[in-house]
């Protein structure tokens, strides 16, 4: 899965919702995969603008600060791309 593929030394992304998928990804040390890395994705407000808020099992940006990322944000909207190590989001 994801944490074997980082662990080995390859690269793992993710775009819009898709940082969704990587809040619970641990690795074999225990700590998650974005803890300590910056990341990016939908924020709260977009969520809130675009109408999805209550479709969404949670708040992507939230959850990813609270599992320890550094969550990256532009203008709402806006093209951000970051990479931290081997995660590109």
């Amino acid at each position: 899965a994801a944490a074997d593929l980082y662990e080995a030394g390859g690269i793992v992304s993710a775009v819009c919702h898709g940082g969704a998928g990587l809040v619970n990804i641990k690795l074999s040390s225990g700590k998650y995969l974005i803890d300590g890395k910056t990341v990016t994705g939908f924020t709260n407000d977009e969520e809130e603008q675009g109408g999805d808020k209550d479709r969404m099992p949670f708040a992507m940006e939230t959850v990813l600060k609270e599992k320890g990322a550094k969550f990256a944000c532009v203008k709402n909207w806006g093209c951000n791309v970051e990479v931290s190590e081997r995660l590109i989001t």
